[in-house]
């Protein structure tokens, strides 16, 4: 107070002091002449504070009311927030700071979209459901200001697409949540920017992948996609060109991935066929055209060999082809086969 002067208006005096001047503590210097006294009625100028001088005479008093206000606060020019992004579970709060340079320490409080997080005056945010919202810390001028943007995590649904926000925001290309894996859409020039994908597959470097109508990637599983059969291992990659073992019966996918039907496969120097059903045949016979093969309990097509079947005798010859119809010397002897096959002299 000594370096700022009070103007004095008959018993008032008013004094201006810096804005950040502590008002409860302050220690005015009132100028008397040499023989007169002064008494101060306290030190805590947030309220009026009376000065009662003494003149020279010793009697004569008079009293003034000192009044000290504060002037105007030098305006923000920054503000800065501990955070500038927040993740929060449903129900779950975090309390902000703003750091102001500048006298004015004013700072309001808003949330864009309070539907997914609110936030009160001192900062305190609360997640109401899962989203994203914007944080903004304004300054008394409402020019200046600072923003965090906040992370709801959990599933979300808009606009009958479904997605999930992770501590990062958007949970996009792989994720995995409770054990499962999704894909969400990772072009954030997409309007489905994050929206999980569902009953469809999803090429990965060279492999591929396929998720099923809750957006989980399928595993050891057959898939039936435009009319076509395919399989996905353990680790849900389809599978191309091997046979698989499914319920206990083999089935051949070839390189596209495509479950092989009514068809001889050729492995190595063996062949096998392939039902209707994709399943590969055993002990049986397969008309193929209209000549007749056998495949044994292993499912390859037997060649150069004899076959007992339901008690008759075949033979099929070096090109695995059932003889009917004919006669043929194996070994040193000669034998007759009729028109379906039976060797009629074993």
């Amino acid at each position: 107070l000594a370096e700022k002067a009070g103007t004095i208006t008959g018993t008032s005096v008013a004094v201006k002091v810096p804005y950040a001047t502590d008002l409860t503590n302050l220690v005015p210097v009132v100028t008397v002449s040499p023989k007169a006294i002064y008494d101060v009625s306290g030190k805590d100028f947030t309220n009026a504070v009376t000065v009662t001088v003494t003149a020279e005479d010793g009697t004569t008093t008079k009293t003034y009311t000192v009044t000290v206000t504060k002037e105007a606060p030098q305006p923000p020019t920054k503000i800065v927030l501990n955070k500038i992004t927040l993740a929060l579970d449903v129900t779950k709060s975090e309390t902000l700071k703003a750091t102001v340079t500048g006298e004015d320490q004013t700072v309001t409080w808003t949330s864009i979209l309070p539907e997914f997080a609110t936030v009160d005056s001192n900062g305190k945010v609360t997640a109401k459901a899962t989203g994203m919202t914007v944080i903004y810390a304004t300054t008394s001028d409402e020019e200046i200001y600072a923003t965090c943007i906040v992370y709801v995590k959990g599933w979300y649904s808009d606009g009958g697409q479904r997605g999930y926000i992770t501590d990062k925001g958007f949970a996009t290309d792989w994720f995995k949540v409770d054990g499962k894996y999704y894909y969400g859409e990772p072009n954030q020039n997409s309007e489905n920017y994050g929206a999980v994908y569902t009953n469809k597959w999803i090429k990965d470097g060279s492999k591929w992948y396929y998720v099923d109508g809750s957006g989980v990637m399928v595993t050891n599983k057959w898939i039936k996609s435009s009319g076509k059969w395919h399989y996905v291992d353990g680790s849900g990659a389809m599978v191309t060109s091997k046979w698989i073992k499914s319920s206990g019966k083999y089935y051949y996918v070839d390189g596209s991935g495509i479950m092989a039907t009514n068809k001889w496969l050729k492995s190595g120097s063996k062949y096998y066929y392939v039902d209707g059903s994709g399943i590969m045949a055993t002990n049986k016979w397969i008309k193929s055209g209209s000549k007749y093969y056998y495949v044994d309990k292993s499912g390859v097509m037997l060649t150069s060999k004899w076959i007992k079947s339901s008690g008759k005798w075949y033979y099929v010859d070096a090109k695995g082809v059932m003889l009917a119809n004919t006669s043929k010397k194996i070994g040193k002897k000669t034998y007759k086969f009729n028109k379906t096959g039976v060797c009629t002299n074993p």
